[in-house]
This record gives structure tokens, sequence and C-alpha cells, in this order.
């Protein structure tokens, strides 16, 4: 595998949760080719499409889940034998940079945080509200973040040093 391909892959197989990734290890340690399940959309079901774009995995005709609404197909997919080897070092790879944590933030951030900030502005807005109403909502904000997580000896620390990423998140364009 050349390193953009890793590259990819690996940042695809990040987006997993860890349950997601216990799927792979199973079928890792079970050479019988076995059939590994998901929900269209997933995570999992992007990074296999993309296992199966490299060889290394093969779609299966989707699975039909009989649902109390009526059914649902659910992408089915196996680990090719010529793949096997590279699944197995890309899982070595997920294995030893996998952080679950990440996955946790990321799925903190996504779900609360972003939609917090539009629901935010757009409650300022719906409000009348200035610029400073929303500098002072922020305070408030951060104020409450900082008091409920650190002890009052810590504040002014904390206050800079989430200061500092911000200033660099902002110089990099909001990336990280």
């Amino acid at each position: 595998m050349d390193d953009q391909t890793i590259k990819r892959l690996l940042t695809l197989a990040f987006k997993c949760s860890p349950g997601d990734l216990s799927i792979l290890e199973i079928a890792l340690q079970n050479l019988d080719g076995q059939r590994l399940v998901t929900s269209l959309g997933s995570p999992n079901f992007y990074f296999w499409s993309a296992c199966v774009e490299n060889g290394f995995m093969e779609r299966l005709e989707d699975l039909i889940l009989p649902l109390a609404q009526g059914e649902m197909p659910s992408p089915a997919f196996a680990i090719t034998p010529s793949g096997f080897e590279s699944m197995e070092e890309l899982y070595a790879l997920i294995r030893h940079h996998y952080d679950p944590r990440d996955y946790h933030m990321s799925k903190i951030y996504n779900e609360l945080a972003y939609p917090f900030v539009e629901n935010f502005y757009k409650a300022v807005d719906d409000g009348n509200g200035r610029n400073e109403d929303v500098e002072t909502l922020i305070a408030l904000l951060l104020y409450r973040l900082i008091s409920r997580r650190y002890p009052a000896n810590l504040h002014d620390d904390k206050l800079m040093f989430i200061a500092g990423q911000t200033r660099q998140i902002l110089k990099n364009g909001g990336s990280q």
C-alpha cells in the first residue's frame, strides 16, 4: 500500500467507533471470509467501501433485514483472500494509531458543539443581538465550562491555554 492509500484508509477508519472496528478484528481472526454487515452511510460503510476500491474487500449482496416499518437493506462485505494480508497490516496500523478518545471527542464536537454554535448565532440574531452580546455570552459560556471542570486555582491557566489554542486554530484557518 502506498502512503496516500494508507492515509485515506486510516482517516476513514478513525471515523469508526471502537465497536465498528471490533467487527473487523473478529473478521480477521476468522479466515473463512466472514460476512460483515453494516448500515448504509455509516463510517464502516465508507471505510469498507474504500477497502473494496483497493481490492482488499468485496461488496456482497445486501442483506434485507425485516423491520416493523418494512425492510431495510444492509450492505454486506467480505475480506478478499488476496486482501487478507493487507487488511491485517492496515488493522495493525489502526490499532497502533487509533485512540477511542479521538472518536468520542469528534462525536461530541459534531453532534453537540457544532450544532450548538449554529443555533447560538441564530438565537442571538433572532433576538437582535449585537457583537457585544455575543462576546458576553461566549464569556459566560466559557466561565461555566471552566468553572465546572477545573478548580479555581487553575482558571487563569486554563483560560490562557484555551485562548492560545483558539488563536492557533484561527491562524490555521479552522483546521487543527
